[in-house]
């Protein structure tokens, strides 16, 4: 009944990258056929809609690659039937329309089902191997791009292949040619191309200077008047994912388990709701639908089977039966929800049914906004979930019984903060408990799914596992745990479930509350920790109890981003005054001399006043594996390094010693698994999670950090043996501990 079990991320990858090939190939017959007719075909179009000319492109490509996933399958699906249900909002450019629907490339509609078709053959893929699922990599590699046309010459170039124009950079002052291109583009040009691209005083040698870093999907020059694919910042905005089936076959199986291992009968396996409220292309969905067709058709063969007609057999009729009766789901993107009803129809097999079949249950619509509440404020249609799914909610409990995805990861704080606008804001902070603390996405989604689910229904979600430890997400925690509890163990996902992501990830399994709490505690949630041995799960018990004050620890860095970077010298000058030390400044008990020079004319309030900055007692760097500190001096930093201020009980001095003691360390590096993984980076909500020493230590410590702090040049080994010795008797730590401690330390 399952199409394939094993990791499909190679073959989804090959599949997205000949989407992508697809797409070059039909701009190709576009701008020959457009140069043919001297301009008329696309010029208007691109003017007056070139995001409705993506769009249509996009739902070409997608259509061609859903007609052949279909058909390896031995499923018949009209390719204008699947355009017509991707709505393709340009399909008369594709026929060789101008944008006043006059006929001036006879002809084209065959050239592009032939350019795509060529395409995808090159690609030589087994389409019987893939999974339906990857029908959603197409989709998410194509939303990074938007169409442009160029107004210049120009070229695409670099790892993101970005077109940049060559008149803007030879009109660029030459020697901020090289910081424009990386700025514009990420490439960094060396040796002999630098010296080109400097010294360039014309397109040719603009040109030639870029060559070296052409990108392989474009080698060539782009003419005027050329459409070209340009990279944005769609997809990341969006925090979507592919999820392949090696993680969505578990997550759903165990979400399910309490809900059909019972041996149900069928009415009780149909009688279940299973919903995705940010479902994408459906790939949760489709997986619920082949588990819960297993447990019908296990059902029918022990309580009688239906007659099944023709040559149906009975798993055939269960997986249409499920996708028609039990999951339902809602996204955003228009395209996503049209292939989340197409891969349904493809994975039931579902050659009898409409292609609409499942329309009814699968919406376009924002989950989080109850339109009845909103629509006076936000620019999107929104979900009246008890309206709208009046029969889901009308039975017993109301409600789904479960609820599972992977919701976008999308932070609206930090230095990964994307926009919000203010109308949204109001809204979420009005309608969400867990919009505070770190304000996210997938927050707002855990919140959304312990609703929506019945009491006793399910919740399983994908999501950062920071979400499970860190202090800023508490509020989501005490939200979702008011109303569910989770399981006993959570799975650890690692760092590498999702290709291109390197944030460590978690599955929330919880069981809704048959009544919910007045508030939830916040607490830890409880996830596993597989590369944490049992030794070192009994050192990290002895140095646990309550921690240091949160008010110990806060951003005060200067935010900068790309533009920022030519406004600062790596030595003071007359525009350059203000100091900014970054992460690379400061080694334990060190504070190396600024790096940076900023010009406050151009960051302006964005600079803090210098008393801000006098506040700041202690330095920490934030890229790093475990805590590394030293004294400030009141000037200003970027934001790779934090900040800590002293108090009355805990001075400057003590706080340096105590983050840069071995055990301190020790305790951050197993207790937060970012510290193990590849990008580690120390947060605030790390340095707020640390245990407060016995008071007793705490003078002792300071003597130390003030003495080492004044030298200002490091610390030796006898002395840093020292401040562990004392940390370590503060614990009780054993012999055992302090060597298992070392051990460990001398890796970092």
């Amino acid at each position: 009944m399952s199409d394939q079990s094993d990791d499909s991320r190679p073959l989804s990858t090959a599949l997205a990258a000949a989407g992508l090939a697809a797409m070059r190939a039909l701009l190709r017959a576009l701008n020959e056929a457009d140069v043919a007719v001297e301009g008329e075909l696309v010029g208007a179009w691109v003017r007056e809609a070139p995001a409705r000319v993506y769009e249509g492109l996009l739902a070409a490509v997608l259509r061609a690659v859903v007609v052949r996933i279909a058909a390896a399958r031995g499923l018949r699906i009209e390719a204008t039937a699947a355009g017509s249900l991707l709505d393709a909002r340009a399909w008369p450019l594709l026929e060789g329309r101008s944008h006043d629907g006059r006929a001036v490339a006879p002809g084209l509609a065959e050239r592009v089902a032939r350019a795509l078709s060529e395409a995808l053959d090159a690609a030589s893929l087994p389409y019987d191997a893939l999974d339906v699922e990857a029908l959603g990599t197409v989709h998410e590699a194509l939303m990074g791009f938007t169409l442009a046309r160029a107004s210049e010459p120009s070229r695409c170039v670099g790892p993101r292949h970005v077109v940049v124009g060559l008149e803007d950079l030879l009109a660029t002052a030459p020697d901020t040619r090289l910081a424009r291109l990386a700025e514009l583009a990420d490439v960094h040009l060396t040796g002999r191309a630098a010296a080109m691209l400097r010294g360039a005083n014309s397109l040719v040698t603009v040109s030639s200077a870029l060559a070296r870093r052409a990108s392989p999907l474009a080698p060539q020059p782009i003419a005027p008047g050329v459409l070209y694919l340009q990279p944005t910042v769609a997809r990341r905005r969006s925090g979507s994912h592919y999820t392949p089936r090696a993680l969505t076959g578990p997550v759903v199986r165990d979400t399910l388990a309490p809900l059909i291992d019972a041996a149900p009968t069928p009415e009780q396996v149909l009688a279940r709701r299973v919903c995705d409220p940010a479902m994408g292309s459906g790939a949760f969905l489709v997986e619920a639908c082949r588990q819960l067709a297993d447990a019908l058709a296990t059902a029918w063969r022990a309580h009688g089977a239906p007659a099944l007609e023709g040559g149906e057999t009975l798993e055939g009729r269960a997986l249409i039966e499920v996708a028609r009766r039990c999951l339902y789901g809602v996204d955003r993107n228009r395209m996503a929800v049209a292939l989340a009803r197409l891969s349904l129809w493809i994975t039931a097999r579902a050659q009898q049914e409409p292609l609409a079949f499942v329309d009814d249950a699968l919406r376009e619509g924002d989950a989080l906004v109850e339109e009845a509440l909103a629509d006076d404020v936000l620019p999107s249609r929104g979900v009246r979930w008890r309206e709208e799914y009046s029969a889901v909610f009308a039975r017993d409990g109301g409600g789904f019984d479960a609820i599972v995805g992977n919701p976008p990861w999308v932070s609206y704080a930090g230095r990964a903060a994307q926009p919000l606008d203010a109308a949204r804001r109001r809204y979420y902070l009005a309608r969400y408990a867990s919009f505070a603390g770190y304000r996210n996405l997938q927050g707002l989604f855990v919140e959304l799914a312990a609703r929506l689910a019945r009491p006793g229904g399910r919740v399983g979600l994908v999501l950062p596992s920071s979400m499970a430890e860190l202090d800023g997400y508490a509020p989501t925690r005490a939200a979702h745990d008011a109303l569910a509890v989770c399981d006993p163990l959570l799975p650890d996902l690692g760092e590498d479930g999702f290709l291109g992501v390197f944030q460590p990830s978690m599955v929330l399994r919880s069981t809704v509350r048959a009544m919910p709490l007045a508030r939830g505690s916040g607490a830890a949630w409880p996830i596993e920790r597989p590369d944490v041995d049992g030794e070192a799960q009994a050192i990290l018990a002895r140095l646990d109890g309550p921690c240091l004050p949160p008010e110990l620890f806060g951003e005060r860095g200067l935010q900068t981003s790309g533009d920022d970077t030519d406004r600062c010298a790596v030595a003071r000058d007359a525009s350059h005054a203000v100091a900014l030390r970054v992460g690379s400044d400061v080694r334990a008990f060190y504070r190396g001399a600024p790096s940076l020079y900023a010009d406050a004319s151009w960051f302006g309030a964005r600079l803090r006043e210098g008393a801000e900055w006098a506040k700041v007692a202690v330095l920490v760097r934030q890229t790093a594996r475990v805590p590394i500190a030293a004294r400030s001096d009141g000037e200003g930093f970027r934001n790779s390094l934090l900040a800590g201020f002293e108090s009355g009980l805990y001075p400057a001095g003590f706080l340096v010693a105590y983050l840069n003691s071995t055990v301190v360390r020790w305790r951050h590096f197993y207790r937060n698994r970012d510290a193990r993984l590849g990008m580690p980076q120390v947060k605030i909500g790390h340095l707020r999670a640390i245990v407060a020493p016995p008071a007793r230590v705490v003078g002792e410590l300071a003597r130390i950090g003030d003495a080492l702090s004044t030298r200002n040049a490091g610390v030796t080994d006898d002395e840093m043996r020292a401040i562990d010795d004392i940390v370590a008797d503060a614990f009780g730590l054993t012999e055992a501990d302090r060597v298992r401690i070392a051990r460990d330390a001398a890796r970092w």
